[in-house]
């Protein structure tokens, strides 16, 4: 199996191979993971920024629907024209201060909560961190305290390095 490329332009909400790739005939699950996977892979090395996208695809990708190639396609569009948004890796400031942003969304009455943490150091990014928490909040109030939990958790982890 190769690298694909696909056109971002549809057609009844399913993706096209480029007519480079025409005598290949993948079915639209094997087009799919071949995707994600690869989107993954970007993910791990340099875009942090799409952790949770890729792995929210991920996790309906054995029985994705019309709007699960949107958000596919509209990610496959994000990438690209996101390129030149780099992070800071140099220290803007001289003293040695550690900042650790969190937040967290949740969905739906039943409030299942994915949070993220970024630790700055100087000003640089250094760690970034998203999870998809298998507790259930029992109110926003609860999902906030559960999000500064793992953003405790991690600067702790920091500290100990």
């Amino acid at each position: 199996m190769g690298w694909h490329t696909f056109n971002k332009d549809t057609v009844n909400g399913e993706m096209q191979p480029h007519k480079a790739n025409r005598h290949h005939h993948y079915s639209p699950l094997t087009q799919i993971h071949c995707t994600i996977g690869a989107l993954s892979y970007v993910e791990t090395g340099e875009r942090p920024d799409v952790a949770f996208a890729v792995n929210l695809l991920a996790q309906h990708a054995n029985h994705p629907g019309k709007e699960h190639w949107k958000y596919l396609q509209h990610l496959l569009g994000y990438i690209p024209h996101t390129k030149n948004i780099r992070l800071c890796l140099h220290p803007r400031h001289i003293s040695p201060a550690l900042n650790i942003w969190s937040d967290a969304s949740w969905r739906g009455r039943i409030l299942l909560v994915n949070p993220w943490v970024l630790a700055q150091l100087s000003g640089c990014s250094i760690s970034w961190c998203a999870k998809r928490l298998t507790t259930v909040a029992a109110s926003s109030c609860h999902a906030a305290f559960m999000e500064q939990g793992l953003a405790a958790r991690h600067g702790k982890w920091l500290k100990n390095l």
